[in-house]
């Protein structure tokens, strides 16, 4: 049976009307691209109503500009989008799910930017060094970082969340054996962020 993708996000994005979802950064401090973007409904997951999201976005604001973002997991492409409108230089969103790149794409065209969106690939990511958001849960996790074997050489900062508190030690022990140094960490209704930096 064929999901009615504007019925779910009517009954659960907060925000969302007349066939789009709004997102203001005017939160978001810094010079920006636009002071909205706007997503369409589809299967790819976020639609800014989940603090995983909410988190990822908080800490990557302040980390994006001028740098290129790597989006693993990017779902309907919340994080490429915004990241993008904040400044990054320019951002590459990778899904397993082909129908969520294909909804990450439309929500790009929806804004009028040109982002790349890609199923992994051991030849990914092209650039190895700027920001790397990663909103999954932990075993998901685990999978995208296998699949993409460069990421063993990037610098520069990491964006994790998708974790539960109890999850907290592990988590960071987890990066802290890929290289990765911890700056800082975000809470919200049980869910946790993290930034680290290598």
């Amino acid at each position: 049976m064929e999901i009615d993708w504007e019925d779910q996000w009517t009954r659960f994005a907060p925000g969302f009307r007349e066939g789009f979802l709004p997102i203001s950064l005017k939160p978001f401090k810094g010079l920006k691209r636009v002071e909205e973007v706007r997503l369409r409904p589809g299967p790819g997951f976020g639609d800014y109503s989940h603090p995983t999201t909410q988190l990822t976005l908080e800490l990557l604001a302040p980390l994006v500009k001028g740098k290129p973002l790597l989006d693993i997991g990017c779902g309907s492409g919340i994080l490429s989008v915004v990241c993008f409108a904040l400044g990054a230089s320019e951002v590459l969103g990778i899904d397993i799910d082909p129908e969520a790149i294909q909804h990450a794409k439309e929500n790009t065209l929806f804004n009028h930017f040109d982002l790349f969106f890609s199923l992994p690939d051991p030849i990914l990511p092209p650039f190895l060094e700027g920001v790397i958001a990663l909103n999954m849960i932990s075993s998901e996790q685990e999978v995208a970082w296998k699949s993409l074997p460069r990421l063993k050489d990037f610098t520069g900062d990491l964006v994790v969340s998708g974790l539960l508190e109890k999850e907290e030690q592990v988590a960071v022990e987890r990066f802290k054996k890929r290289g990765w140094t911890f700056k800082k960490k975000k809470v919200k209704q049980g869910w946790l962020a993290f930034h680290f930096g290598k």
